[in-house]
This record gives structure tokens, sequence and C-alpha cells, in this order.
């Protein structure tokens, strides 16, 4: 027999919803997929982001910059982003929150808001925005070369053909509305 969540032909008529069927009831019912504000802290290390940068990498100097091209879709241009959350990294096959990430022989923790976005001149043409980070603490820097990123946006502006804002975007999905790139190899 069926488990409650396959689909099984629905009866004409039906006296009550079954188990799969929408119901009136505000709350999920257990076949429902309610989408994730905060995701999994065991999401697999599989790139998922609608953005990247350039280069694909990035590098350690300078600090509190932008050091990479601009952020950039195939299918949205991303203007300035207002903000960005804090980062994971991918810490075997999951990925982690920056923050969580503690592996044996770091000097000092990370900062939540290590990688950042900051204005990139894109040759007074659009503004727009690339991928930087804060000044690294002690050995940081040994722990996250060749690490890949995954920088959730918390907010950016959605462009038209003129660099005209046409939506101020707020996104819910850490692990759609981000960007992915791996840290530069070296110091």
């Amino acid at each position: 027999s069926p488990t409650p969540c396959e689909k099984t032909p629905i009866p004409i008529p039906t006296p009550s919803p079954t188990p799969c069927e929408e119901t009136q009831t505000p709350s999920p019912t257990p076949c429902e997929e309610t989408p994730s504000l905060t995701p999994s802290p065991t999401q697999k290390c599989d790139d998922h982001c609608k953005f990247s940068i350039g280069t694909g990498c990035l590098n350690f100097f300078p600090t509190d910059t932008a050091v990479t091209d601009p952020i950039s879709s195939s299918i949205i241009s991303v203007g300035h982003v207002d903000q960005t959350k804090e980062a994971y990294v991918c810490d075997g096959e999951n990925y982690v929150l920056l923050s969580q990430y503690k592996p044996i022989g770091l000097s000092q923790d990370f900062s939540p808001s290590l990688f950042k976005s900051f204005g990139v001149d894109n040759r007074g043409i659009c503004e727009m925005s690339g991928i930087g980070h804060e000044k690294l603490q002690g050995n940081q820097h040994e722990y996250l070369s060749g690490m890949k990123v995954v920088l959730p946006l918390g907010a950016y502006q959605r462009l038209n053909e003129e660099c005209q804002v046409i939506e101020n975007v707020h996104p819910q999905n850490d692990f759609e509305d981000c960007v992915s790139f791996e840290v530069c190899k070296g110091r």
C-alpha cells in the first residue's frame, strides 16, 4: 500500500482531503516541503549559487576592498550588494558557518563578517559589488587557502540593461542567492 506522501489516484468526488492534498489549515502537513530559511548544517558542498565572480578565486590581499571581479550571473544583472550574510566554508563534504569552523590548530576564531561585498569601479557604467574580506588574524590564512566558500547575499539590486535598479531583492535561501568561490592558495 502507498505511503502517506506517495501520489495516489484521487477518487471523484473526494469527501475529505487525503494527507497529501492541500488543506485549509495554515500549518504544514507532513507531505509539504517547507523552505528552510536557514540552511541545514549538512548542506552538501555542491554549487547551487546563482552568482559567481569572474576569477573564481579570492586573493588574500589587499583587505577591506573588493579583490574579485563584480558579482555576476548569466541570467540576472546584479548591481550594488547592500548586505551579505555569514559565509559558509566546505569542511570535508558539508558546509559549515565560518564562525563555527574551528579546525585543530587555528589560533583565532573566524569572524562571521570576514567575507563581505565591496563596491567595484566598473568604469562608471554601473554601480556593482565584488567580494573582499577583513584582515585575517593569526594563522587563519593557512586554514582558508584553497577553501571553497559560499557567501549568501542578504540584499542586492537587480538591474536592467541601462543599469537602472528594477528590483531590490531580499532573498531567503542562503544556498541559492549566494556567491560561490574558492580562496586562492598561498599567502
